[in-house]
């Protein structure tokens, strides 16, 4: 019996998923002129965990235009470990995905989207 490696690879690629996950880190700073505070300066950072993520490349094409905007509840959520869900579909007349927005949802190892739409 023999078994053909580039049909087992193709099974293997249908099988996969694209997984982005991301560590969410909030920054924050008092900002002051000389001796004067003026405020506090508040940001968000995400780094991709390239060792726990699958197939991400899209995250290139989506977040050099304006990914980050789309990402709904980027200000609800805690520092953490995230996935990055596709979610909130607009289509065009034919049917064919035209916009989506991005979401955080909490990561655990070997989890489900409970319903979200991963990017496949």
């Amino acid at each position: 019996m023999s078994i053909d490696i580039a049909e087992t690879e193709e099974a293997k690629h249908e099988k996969e998923f694209s997984r982005l996950v991301v560590r969410l880190k909030t920054n924050s700073y008092q900002v002051t002129r000389g001796v004067e505070r003026i405020g506090f300066k508040i940001s968000k950072e995400i780094i991709i965990l390239k060792k726990k993520s699958v197939n991400y490349d899209w995250i290139s094409d989506v977040w050099e235009d304006d990914g980050v905007f789309n990402v709904i509840n980027l200000n609800d959520c805690k520092d953490g470990i995230y996935q990055i869900v596709a979610c909130n579909f607009k289509t065009d007349g034919d049917g064919n995905i035209d916009d989506y927005d991005l979401e955080l949802i909490p990561y655990k190892k070997d989890q489900t989207t409970n319903g979200k739409n991963e990017i496949y």
